[in-house]
């Protein structure tokens, strides 16, 4: 529903909805804002180098913003100021090292889950660091997706509960 009929289009589209349209043929970096949800009042507007994965997989806790970025890997950020407080260890290559997977994302227990193509990965909230990444190996020709060392294993193409 945004309109955009001006030369500025492009520009007014990307300040409305934070997507580069698709007729541009570019999508490079990520664009947030913060607000206070008491008061109203703006905390921060930013534009990271870094380009999203999707929306449907950035999640808060713990005073962080956790995205899921195309290089595969999350970044969290402060939600007060928007500072970067780390970069999560990256998925395994091939099918998870692009940040592929589910569209979803799980926090409980101090720990952020993700299922990628070729397992379900879990990250410490604190450091970024990933804790575990479960594999569930696959029968031979069942399924396209390997674990990088030729084993086959299943997607999780699907969001989880916790």
């Amino acid at each position: 529903h945004t309109r955009c009929r001006e030369v500025s289009w492009a520009r007014r589209c990307v300040q409305e909805t934070g997507i580069a349209p698709l007729s541009l043929g570019v999508y490079h970096g990520t664009w947030m804002e913060a607000v206070d949800m008491s008061t109203g009042r703006m905390l921060w507007n930013r534009t990271y180098e870094d380009t999203r994965y999707s929306t449907a997989c950035l999640t808060a806790d713990h005073g962080m913003v956790a995205v899921l970025m195309e290089q595969g890997y999350y970044s969290a950020f402060d939600e007060r100021t928007g500072n970067l407080v780390w970069n999560s260890d990256k998925f395994s290559y091939p099918w998870s090292s692009a940040g592929f997977g589910a569209y979803s994302v799980q926090s409980a227990y101090g720990i952020l889950y993700r299922e990628a193509y070729d397992g379900v990965y879990a990250f410490n909230w604190t450091t970024g660091k990933m804790l575990w990444r479960f594999i569930a190996p696959a029968t031979p020709f069942e399924t396209p997706y390997n674990d990088g060392n030729g084993t086959t294993v299943y997607s999780w193409n699907g969001g989880g509960f916790v």
